[in-house]
């Protein structure tokens, strides 16, 4: 559940560990995927959105649940940055979206 590891928590442990596979997301009837491979995220896709801009958006669900499917294997990369500038940016980005508001 996000409640109990949010995303950013979940995403540093599989960048730490050198994982590979996907990670479901689901939250407010929203699904979303990231792909990992050896650690590093790879793709993420979330309705139309894909690579980057699809992480910091599912880095706002602070409900929902997540499953990993180790075996999966990522042949798509949309995705440069390490999994760690990745998560700083859509953390920014979601403090400024909470200040506007």
């Amino acid at each position: 559940m996000l409640t109990d590891l949010g995303l950013p928590d979940l995403m540093q442990i599989l960048f730490h560990s050198r994982k590979s596979g996907k990670v479901s997301v689901k939250s407010s009837g929203r699904e979303g995927q990231l792909h990992f491979q050896e650690g590093r995220m790879v793709h993420a896709l979330l309705g139309e959105l894909a690579g980057e801009e699809a992480v910091y958006e599912m880095l706002s669900f602070n409900e929902g649940s997540f499953a990993l499917d180790p075996a999966f294997q990522a042949t798509t990369t949309t995705i440069q940055a390490s999994p760690e500038m990745v998560i700083l940016e859509g953390l920014r980005r979601l403090d400024e979206k909470n200040r506007v508001i």
